[in-house]
């Protein structure tokens, strides 16, 4: 008895016209799967990243495969090799300007950026001293990130696109760190914020100048925001007594607080409708909103008992956020700074 499949064809023709393309599609995905795991066998480093190195869209692996860095991209392998030292993947950005990121690696004495898109390595030594890469960034408001070093004794600027590089050195015994990277200025570009143990050092990594703000005291930098409309942000601060606030990267101004318990919210925010953000103070039984573009302060009464900011936002529609505040006993107070009223 001849054995038929439902469309009642025979069993022979069946598997002639349907069995043997099913196969051959079979074996074809049996190709793709073995030049998948090829591939994954080929780069059988660690993986440390995917970016676009070519400035085309399409990312490309990168890993660390023995001593080699290794970047995958569309079947194709290509090896780096920075020597018999030790080195690390900090990450890719574009340096130079040009399409595609370039892959920034801290090669023993050296800064190395590879360029996938034009298969170079361009080598910076630092030199036999403990250095780190701190920041890649934008600091000159020209196409291309700069490369931001610690070098013990300073920072150093490396401006890829141009194959040139700058330091600012100080003599500073104590532990130091950056802070932030902003425009504090006014003037074009960006600025390095850097956190001292005995204050504030603003640097220009275009000029390599630098201004310093000494505390005899405690101080700590709690964030950078504008706070008067103006070009240039403010660097915000606080002393064991008060906040500080320095403006243009040439002056400070000090908010003293009177009291022994108080702590500074965690964000600046528009609380009055008007150009430049507000400082938000918690205090005993009242919130202090410090208004730097005028120099005022408004304090607002909450009540006697613990109380918690909730939120800040804006809550009527109108120009400037709403404080939200609720105390101990769960009531919410809203404090609309642009009125100077609080209700609850």
């Amino acid at each position: 008895m001849l054995l038929r499949p439902a469309s009642g064809r025979p069993r022979q023709r069946y598997e002639r016209d349907f069995m043997k393309p099913a196969i051959k599609r079979a074996c074809l995905l049996g190709t793709a799967l073995f030049s998948l795991c090829a591939s994954a066998a080929q780069a059988a480093g660690v993986l440390v990243g995917t970016w676009d190195l070519r400035g085309n869209g399409q990312l490309a692996a990168v890993y660390r495969d023995g001593a080699n860095l290794q970047v995958v991209e569309g079947g194709s392998t290509r090896n780096y090799s920075f020597g018999n030292v030790v080195w690390s993947v900090f990450g890719a950005t574009d340096t130079d300007g040009q399409p595609g990121a370039e892959i920034l690696v801290k090669a023993g004495p050296d800064l190395v950026i590879v360029s996938h898109a034009s298969t170079t390595q361009r080598k910076y030594p630092v030199g036999n001293v403990s250095w780190a890469i701190m920041r890649a960034t934008d600091v000159d408001n020209v196409a291309g990130d700069e490369v931001i070093l610690s070098i013990g004794n300073g920072v150093r600027t490396v401006f890829d696109r141009t194959r040139t590089q700058r330091d600012a050195t100080f003599s500073y015994n104590g532990t130091w760190g950056l802070f932030d990277v902003a425009d504090v200025d006014g003037a074009p570009g960006k600025e390095l914020v850097l956190n001292m143990g005995n204050g504030v050092k603003v640097i220009d990594p275009r000029t390599g100048g630098a201004k310093d703000f000494t505390f005899s005291g405690y101080h700590a930098l709690a964030q950078i925001a504008d706070l008067d409309g103006q070009p240039g942000a403010e660097i915000i601060g606080r002393t064991s007594t008060g906040i500080y606030v320095i403006s243009n990267a040439s002056s400070r101004k000090e908010y003293n607080i009177g009291a022994s318990a108080w702590a500074l919210y965690g964000g600046t925010a528009d609380t009055d409708g008007k150009p430049g953000n507000e400082l938000i103070v918690v205090m005993q039984g009242k919130v202090r909103v410090i208004h730097h573009a005028s120099g005022a302060s408004s304090d607002y009464r909450i009540g006697d008992v613990n109380y918690s900011i909730d939120s800040v936002a804006d809550m009527d529609g109108q120009p400037g956020a709403e404080i939200l505040v609720r105390d101990a006993n769960g009531k919410l107070f809203v404090i609309n700074d642009r009125t100077g009223k609080v209700s609850s």
